[in-house]
């Protein structure tokens, strides 16, 4: 009997054992699990609250890209995402291969000597971009609230976005965690709404294929030259990235087809409106609701603008205060031309300059495969 009991005590305590260290292992494997999925998800709602600003939050960039294309731009939008994933991957590529601190030292590695031409290229890309954000923000405080054409709006933004920024990174990411898809399920309501409720009118559409492949194009090069600042420098395993570019093409194709059709469908007013999402949220009588949901779209693309910018600047602007308020200023002052002046002028021009700097970077990550391939393999 006392063998049978020690002999079923030693099974007992393997069980246990074996038991214990199978629960730790998948426990662990979960937290690793959620973990991952976590890191993904930030960098997909990074990507995402890059390019959802107030150009795509309000309408008035998807109509300037893929309006005069009618209904056509619903199967344009699955164009621009596959588009958009490899443009991401590519550059997230290539970051993995040069592991930059900054846009400074990604540009240096990939365009030698002209990189500083390239720095002066994309530094005045960001400051158009911060600008278009405090104006679209301006209009937003103009259309919704009183009327007034007064800065309060984008300097209260300002003020916000110096606080973000100067806590760092993390602070940054896990904002956009936030707030991306709060700003997402309400572009949704607005656009099955204004889908369920049509307006009918006429209006001659483009079918010229060379066109759409044109304006597909300048467009992702255009969020591609907004995003290469944080994709570049992202900290991640690469596959985590890639995971996060896939979540972000996907979601950003899915709100280019429902917006724009929604936006489509509600009319020539709408159609030709400063902030088209806005006049939608206006026969719903959410203007309210819908100017704070497009505020937070126009706040993280501005976190994402001034960061980058402030990464460059700090290389001679050591304090980090006095650079981001520098930033902030200039860009106020610039916001001033107008929020539909500058997307209408400055976009298209912002997305052919990113044209070249995406072919640039193609060649680059192609030749620095080979001698990465090369090196393993001499012959």
């Amino acid at each position: 009997m006392t063998q049978r009991f020690f002999k079923n005590l030693r099974r007992w305590f393997f069980v246990a054992f074996f038991k214990n260290v199978l629960i730790q292992i998948g426990v662990n494997i979960l937290l690793i699990m959620k973990k991952s999925f976590w890191q993904s998800f930030r960098v997909g709602m990074l990507i995402v609250a890059t390019i959802v600003g107030a150009g795509f939050a309000s309408g008035r960039e998807l109509i300037t890209f893929f309006g005069k294309f009618g209904y056509a731009s619903i199967p344009i939008a699955a164009l621009c995402a596959v588009l958009l994933f490899l443009s991401l991957a590519l550059f997230m590529s290539a970051g993995a291969i040069i592991r930059p601190n900054s846009i400074e030292e990604f540009n240096r590695a990939v365009f030698g000597r002209f990189a500083p031409v390239i720095d002066f290229v994309l530094l005045f890309n960001y400051l158009i971009i911060l600008a278009t954000m405090l104006a679209g923000s301006d209009s937003l405080f103009e259309i919704s609230l009183f009327n007034n054409n007064l800065p309060v709006v984008s300097i209260l933004t300002a003020i916000l976005t110096f606080i973000i920024i100067y806590k760092g990174f993390e602070t940054m990411l896990d904002v956009n965690a936030v707030l991306v898809p709060v700003i997402l399920y309400m572009a949704l309501i607005i656009s099955v709404f204004s889908l369920a409720h049509p307006v009918p009118y006429e209006m001659d559409y483009s079918s010229d294929i060379g066109m759409v492949i044109f304006f597909v194009a300048i467009y992702v090069s255009m969020n591609i030259m907004l995003s290469v600042g944080v994709i570049t420098t992202i900290k991640l395993p690469l596959k985590e990235q890639i995971k996060g570019a896939t979540t972000g093409s996907l979601v950003i194709g899915f709100f280019i087809a429902i917006l724009t059709a929604a936006i489509m469908r509600a009319g020539l007013n709408v159609y030709n409106s400063q902030m088209p999402v806005m006049e939608i949220a206006a026969r719903m009588n959410m203007s309210f609701v819908a100017g704070i949901i497009i505020w937070a779209g126009i706040f993280t693309t501005i976190l994402t603008a001034v960061y980058t910018i402030n990464s460059w600047t700090q290389s001679f602007i050591k304090n980090k205060a006095l650079s981001i308020t520098v930033i902030l200023i200039t860009g106020l002052i610039i916001s001033r031309l107008g929020f539909k002046n500058i997307v209408d002028s400055f976009y298209p021009i912002s997305g052919v300059i990113g044209l070249v700097y995406i072919f640039w970077v193609l060649i680059f990550y192609i030749k620095a495969k080979k001698r990465l391939k090369k090196a393993k393999n001499p012959k």
